[in-house]
């Protein structure tokens, strides 16, 4: 069933909504009332979309994320082209102000901790697959996926989170070059 064009662009206004509050006031600031102002929507129509906070939370972070960017088949080109596309997304776009605020929250509900997990997924997913895939092709001696994938992502985080810049493009590779063997 084809969904109603008034209610993709309501979704896509309470998503922004939630962002922008995100970005700019952090967690606390998304209530049905703000989003539904923000956005231009009625409450009524909020509460029968998103009958909780946390659905409203989910709905709008879990589309602040990055598009991972179509694989060539080159692992170590596959890799840097992930990672910049992390980074990108961490600096154009309201992922890093998200990742803040679900960081600081995650501490102390468990509830947001999985919405962290989950958005952090797609990234960690993405990455290990083009690793797992190097591995089984034999481009890439056997090695511990998650713990790599962990560090070539810390790079990124350390970036964005406490250098506060987006690495450039010679950092991410000289990173790749020293985490993984030279292709």
């Amino acid at each position: 069933m084809k969904e109603d064009p008034r209610f993709q662009r309501t979704r896509d206004a309470v998503r922004r909504a939630v962002q922008g509050l995100v970005v700019e006031h952090g967690l606390t600031a998304v209530t049905h009332a703000r989003v539904a102002e923000r956005a231009g929507v009625g409450r009524a129509t909020m509460y029968r979309h998103w009958s909780d906070r946390r659905a409203l939370l989910q709905d709008g972070l879990g589309h602040a994320r990055f598009a991972p960017p179509p694989r060539s088949g080159r692992w170590r080109d596959d890799v840097l082209a992930l990672l910049a596309a992390l980074r990108d997304a961490m600096v154009h776009g309201p992922l890093r102000a998200v990742l803040a605020a679900l960081l600081a929250d995650a501490l102390h509900d468990g509830a947001t901790a999985d919405l962290l997990d989950a958005l952090l997924a797609e990234g960690h997913d993405a990455l290990s697959d083009v690793l797992a895939d190097a591995v089984s092709r034999g481009d890439l001696p056997a090695l511990p996926i998650d713990d790599t994938v962990r560090l070539l992502g810390g790079v990124v985080f350390y970036g964005a989170f406490v250098r506060r810049e987006a690495l450039p493009d010679e950092a991410l590779r000289a990173a790749v070059d020293r985490i993984l063997p030279p292709p």
